[in-house]
């Protein structure tokens, strides 16, 4: 009887990656990966340690990756945990051009675990908003689990697709926090989404952000997030379909058992519930405009208009519904029950224009 032992984990180390030397580990990257591939282990272990992924943007570098996936199909990068760092050493400003750490198109079952990624957003000046940890178009099947995304100058993870081919997308027990921009910006037809146990803090910009084109997010679950937004008077949690997006675009939205400092902001979107969330902003919690329909607020506990607490001055609502702008309407289908609302501003539950 002849056995086969299976085949190791391709490992960056082995591949010539040298830990914590401040140079560039990009090549070796790039050889555990295509190693994995081939031998059919598909996973990239990262053993404790710093690497650096450097690259170097440019005229005409749109859309440049230090590791580049594209065509992957079954890929799981696997850190030992918070010791495993993966840290961008820009070359040059990263403001000539975009620029991710990875960069993955046209793949599928692309897996990361126990580790860090680090945007190194101190190490260089003037970088585009553009430059984001991860960046992905056209994905099936994308998971993150134990990952820390830190010190970005964009968004910590940005997803896109065409023709709403990104799908079956989860992050969970994971932690976002220092990003110059965005926490989790799902652009342009993601589908089926799964937010759960994650920590936002140290955002500049929204936690969680719906850039809806022509195709919202949809089938989106965002449960037990905790989101701290140390007292900024910012937008938190977009769930929005956009000005401009086609009603019904964005739909099939919950969120669920969340402590959330910020406002939720909820624009041209289908079905959604917003339940069992503790949510505490410097103005008003809960803004539902712009032709949303279907709308559940229930069970939720919003302290709100923090800034202007006994000043007399109308600054912010418990929740808001309402159109903006003569030829758009309000929300309709709406049931809001079992809340408990502290206010210290315009009301409540206010209601502008029919809906």
């Amino acid at each position: 009887l002849l056995l086969c032992a299976p085949a190791l984990a391709a490992n960056v180390v082995k591949e010539g990656a040298v830990p914590n030397d401040g140079l560039d580990d990009r090549g070796a990257f790039d050889a555990a990966v295509e190693l994995s591939q081939i031998d059919g282990t598909q996973t990239v272990d990262v053993p404790c340690g710093t690497y650096n992924l450097t690259r170097t943007p440019g005229a005409g570098s749109y859309a440049l990756g230090a590791v580049n996936l594209f065509f992957v199909d079954g890929l799981t990068i696997r850190g030992q945990g918070l010791c495993t760092v993966i840290e961008n050493i820009f070359e040059t400003s990263p403001s000539v051009g975009n620029f991710f750490t990875f960069n993955i198109q046209d793949s599928s079952r692309i897996h990361f675990e126990n580790l860090t990624l680090d945007g190194a957003a101190t190490s260089v000046a003037g970088a585009n908003e553009q430059t984001h940890l991860v960046r992905t178009l056209n994905v099936h099947g994308l998971s993150f689990d134990k990952v820390v995304f830190q010190n970005g100058w964009g968004d910590a993870l940005k997803m896109t697709s065409q023709d709403g081919y990104t799908s079956d997308v989860t992050i969970e027990r994971s932690r976002v926090r220092d990003m110059a921009r965005n926490g989790l910006t799902f652009h342009n037809g993601i589908t089926d989404v799964l937010v759960r146990d994650v920590t936002f803090e140290g955002i500049s910009d929204q936690a969680i952000d719906f850039e809806a084109g022509s195709l919202g997010p949809q089938r989106v679950v965002i449960d037990a997030i905790r989101v701290y937004d140390e007292g900024k008077d910012d937008l938190t949690v977009a769930l929005s379909g956009g000005n401009v997006t086609p009603l019904d675009a964005t739909r099939y939205v919950r969120l669920t058992n969340s402590y959330i400092e910020g406002e939720i902001n909820l624009v041209r979107a289908g079905p959604t519930q917003i339940h069992g969330n503790s949510i505490v902003s410097v103005r008003t919690c809960i803004s539902a405009t712009r032709a949303m329909h279907s709308l559940s607020i229930v069970g939720n506990t919003l302290d709100c208009n923090l800034n202007n607490r006994g000043s007399g001055i109308a600054g912010g609502s418990g929740i808001f519904l309402g159109q903006v702008g003569a030829a758009v309407d309000g929300p309709q289908h709406t049931l809001i029950a079992s809340n408990h609302i502290y206010i210290g501003g315009d009301g409540e539950i206010k209601a502008v224009n029919p809906f």
